[in-house]
């Protein structure tokens, strides 16, 4: 493992076993996350980039199964394990500890019958000994920096209380107080007015260079990726296809899939008469084409693109597309 990196997932592999047939969730995915790092997994809806995240600790559940691959991990300790080969017990242990989530739906991951306090108190004693006043006055301090008006009153709060941004941002702090070394963001500010969002990703930034963190974001809004994320991941049907800096892709989108979406929403800099949709639809995945996913719906697609998968290449440094309009003759 690349003594930089705090992840990395090597040839990923998860499967959902339905009524209908066998999806092929994620296929062959492989990225790194540096220390200290902002990066984003973009795509559109369905192409498994919830799934990826959620399978670094192990969060699939039946029907779902993780096939292969490898997932190391640089703990708090230096240490570097295997996340899919330790057991439940060890992975306890970095769940919400080392690992922190923030997932898409508050409501779903507060409990209706705790409060707010009853929350913090069990993140934190599941990992450490501490007593509930030391717990409380860093989840307020927390609360705080994650803009909750009076915080105090809220920290005793029930769920149902809270609107639907508050709840947002109490999933955030908890996500926050064990002051863990990757934090995974699934669209973290969905519930959140445009004002607040840029507060909350400031608030993200200025945490992750104060703690040392580094930061997953799972967004389609790549406005936000531009101003933020250092680095980012594009996914296509379950597959990366793309791999590089913010200015890299931005500046200089290679894969046909990732220069079509651009095209397709609305760019403040630039005076666009109408915006292109990209034609076709997105491949099912029980049956997911041949070759490249998204020949289907590429016009520069050639033979090769419909019986051989096209694998990541280096275009330039640190700058990787999965396309055989760049591969050497």
């Amino acid at each position: 493992m690349n003594e930089d990196n705090v992840l990395e997932v090597k040839n990923l592999e998860v499967r959902f076993y339905t009524y209908a047939g066998e999806v092929q969730a994620v296929s062959n995915v492989s990225f790194n996350v540096k220390e200290n790092e902002f990066y984003a997994l973009v795509g559109e809806t369905g192409c498994g980039k919830t799934v990826t995240t959620r399978a670094i600790t192990r969060l699939i559940n039946p029907p779902g199964k993780i096939l292969g691959g490898e997932v190391l991990f640089k703990r708090k300790d230096g240490k570097i394990i295997d996340l899919l080969k330790i057991s439940e017990k060890e992975l306890r242990e970095i769940r919400g500890n080392e690992i922190s989530y923030v997932f898409q739906d508050p409501t779903s991951a507060l409990d209706p019958l705790y409060n707010v306090k009853s929350h913090f108190e069990e993140t934190v004693l599941a990992h450490y000994e501490a007593n509930k006043k030391s717990i409380e006055k860093e989840a307020i301090n927390i609360l705080k920096k994650v803009l909750i008006p009076s915080p105090e009153m809220r920290y005793k709060s029930f769920p149902h209380e809270l609107s639907g941004g508050m709840r947002q941002r109490v999933v955030i702090s908890l996500a926050l107080i064990n002051n863990p070394k990757l934090l995974i963001a699934d669209e973290p500010t969905t519930n959140l007015d445009v004002t607040v969002q840029a507060q909350i990703l400031d608030i993200f930034k200025q945490i992750m260079d104060e703690r040392k963190m580094s930061i997953i974001l799972i967004t389609h809004n790549l406005g936000i990726v531009a101003e933020y994320v250092d680095r980012l991941s594009v996914m296509y049907a379950g597959k990366i296809v793309e791999t590089g800096k913010t200015e890299q892709i931005f500046n200089n989108p290679l894969h046909p899939y990732l220069q079509m979406l651009l095209k397709s929403i609305p760019n403040p800099l630039k005076k666009i008469e109408k915006l292109e949709p990209i034609p076709g639809f997105v491949p099912s995945l029980i049956n997911p084409p041949k070759g490249c996913r998204f020949h289907p719906r590429c016009p520069f697609a050639m033979s090769i693109c419909k019986e051989k998968e096209p694998q990541l290449i280096e275009i330039e440094k640190d700058h990787y597309v999965a396309c055989w309009l760049y591969e050497k003759k």
